[in-house]
Formats: structure tokens, C-alpha cells, sequence
């Protein structure tokens, strides 16, 4: 079964046929899986991702959005994928500065403000992205479980003094290379690994 879409929908058409065709011609339980999988990953790294915000660390912002580029393009969340490049890169970018001059804080400063920014929009856009997906699996029979279904992404109201920030991540590593970036835990009995979004998808466009 192949699917079109148009332009203003949250899901890339090309991407996410390439899922479908995974699923046997009488259900879409297998695609239903993965994307049930990514919907459990994303808060996780977006929750992860507010608390490198918070605490400055913008190799983990960097890591955790390079995470989420790969899983988002493989199901056609090119929104939320697109997003994630631009933190990745205004993260390893500023990086770079702070290297050349230490004794700046200006580029730090500056580059969390615009990933903030840039954090918030890839929420909503991955809101919209959740919706259509849960609502077209529904219109084909593939409801998802009421234990399956996972709170949305929140925005975190700058505004309230009275909030609580989220606990600090682990200070960023001294090692000018780059690092391998670790997938978020997955929930206990979840043991999808990221790399099988992709892996998946890869392997049958060359079957």
C-alpha cells in the first residue's frame, strides 16, 4: 500500500511508504511497532535535551538531537529531523568558538538561546507528527493500546518562576572529539535498539 500525501502534512510520503512496505498486505502491525517505538524514544531525548539546555551542555544537545535525526527521517517525521540538524549544528558550532576563544561566554550563551527556541518548535512539530500518525494507524484498523499511548511533549513554560528545572546532565566531556551518541534508556522491556528504525528501513530498499 502506498500513501500520498501533501505538503502540509507532518509526514513525508516517501519515507514513510518505504515503512509500509515492511507490513504484510492484510495489517500494518509491524510499522505500528516501530513508530510506537519512536514514540516512546522522543519524549525521552527531549526530556534529556531540556536538561543539557539547562545545565549548558551543548555536546549532549548536540549528541541527543543527532539521535533523533535519524529516527524522525526514517518514519517521514522530517519536521521534527530537520530541527534536530539545526541544533546539532548551531551546537557543534558553537563548540568549535568556545574552543578558539575560552574566554568568551557569549557564543555558549547565544547558541543555547537559539536551540531553545529551536527546541519548543521541534515539540510542536513533533506533537503534529503523533497525532496524524496515530490517527491514520486507527483508520486502518491498527488502534493503538491505551498502555501503548504516551504523554505528548510539553513545553516548558519559561515564564514560571515556581517550576522546577530538570536535574542536570553529566558535564560535558574535555575530549575535543566527537562522541558516539547514546540512545536515551528505553522504558523496561523495551529493547529496540535506534539503530533498527534505520537498519530496518535500509535493508529493504535493497531487497
Amino acid at each position: 500500500m502506498l500513501v500520498d500525501l501533501d505538503a502540509s502534512c507532518p509526514i513525508q510520503a516517501s519515507a514513510f511508504n518505504q515503512i509500509l512496505e515492511l507490513d504484510d498486505d492484510d495489517s500494518f502491525t509491524y510499522s505500528k511497532d516501530m513508530v510506537n517505538t519512536y514514540f516512546r524514544q522522543v519524549p525521552t531525548a527531549f526530556a534529556g535535551m531540556q536538561a543539557a539546555l539547562f545545565s549548558g551542555d551543548l555536546r549532549q544537545l548536540a549528541d541527543l538531537a543527532h539521535f533523533l535525526v535519524g529516527s524522525s527521517a526514517s518514519l517521514g517525521v522530517g519536521r521534527v529531523a530537520q530541527g534536530c540538524e539545526k541544533i546539532e549544528e548551531v551546537g557543534q558550532d558553537a563548540i568549535a568558538l568556545a574552543k578558539a576563544d575560552a574566554s568568551s561566554d557569549k557564543t555558549t550563551t547565544d547558541a543555547l538561546d537559539k536551540i531553545g527556541g529551536l527546541l519548543e518548535q521541534i515539540k510542536r512539530e513533533f506533537d503534529e507528527a503523533q497525532t496524524w500518525l496515530t490517527n491514520w494507524y486507527r483508520e486502518h484498523g491498527e488502534s493503538f493500546d491505551e498502555e501503548d499511548e504516551r504523554p505528548r511533549s510539553e513545553s516548558v513554560d519559561s515564564t514560571t518562576d515556581d517550576a522546577e528545572p530538570p536535574p542536570p546532565s553529566p558535564a560535558p566531556s574535555n575530549n575535543p572529539a566527537r562522541r558516539t551518541p547514546t540512545p536515551p534508556a528505553s522504558e523496561e522491556g523495551e529493547d529496540t535498539p535506534r539503530a533498527s528504525i534505520s537498519t530496518v528501513v535500509a535493508a529493504s530498499t535493497h531487497s
